[in-house]
């Protein structure tokens, strides 16, 4: 059962015997702090074990829709792990997860040859507008896009389109475009 108590704009809520304590805009700013901290901390535990035994990690940069820190580690000459993170100082953090398809067979656009990739993942998407309304919103993302290494050094340039469909709060459709960078070590 819960129980709700109000003293001097804190507001409390008991359920099963353990306590909240709501302190209005504050809250709110933990629990973003405490979502963005977990995000890191998941991106750490996903890439950490592959990051250093084959040395097929990118970190990089992507500009764009989101704009922020960018990773990829190939798990084999076909696939790969892309993983993005964005935020903007307690107002929107955004984290997308994406396993990709290579295509590794070049393709000329004009005398410019990039590889082309596609694959599929979600998307977390975190905003604050500071209105003690915070939204998050979640679904399932497909991309496709083009990457171009340049041999002399181990850098990846990329861009890629997307399309996040979000399941929660509601069902809407959203396309994200990013160009970036990545360094390989």
């Amino acid at each position: 059962m819960t129980r709700y108590f109000l003293t001097k704009n804190i507001l409390m809520t008991t359920l099963n015997g353990s306590y909240s304590v709501f302190l209005g805009d504050l809250h709110m700013k933990i629990q973003l702090k405490t979502l963005k901290i977990l995000c890191l901390f998941s991106l750490i535990t996903i890439l950490g074990p592959f990051a250093f035994a084959k040395k097929n990690l990118g970190v990089g940069i992507i500009l764009g829709s989101p704009t922020g820190l960018s990773a990829n580690y190939y798990t084999s000459s076909s696939t790969s792990i892309d993983v993005a993170l964005s935020f903007s100082l307690g107002q929107k953090m955004i984290l997308h997860i994406n396993k990709l398809w290579l295509y590794n067979r070049g393709l000329n656009l004009d005398g410019f040859v990039a590889d082309w990739f596609w694959g599929v993942g979600g998307r977390l998407k975190n905003i604050n507008d500071n209105s003690n309304n915070p939204e998050t919103q979640m679904g399932p993302r497909v991309v496709i896009g083009l990457n171009k290494f340049i041999t002399k050094i181990p850098i990846q340039l990329f861009g890629e389109l997307a399309l996040t469909m979000n399941i929660i709060p509601e069902t809407t459709a959203s396309f994200d475009f990013g160009i970036g960078a990545r360094y390989y070590f």
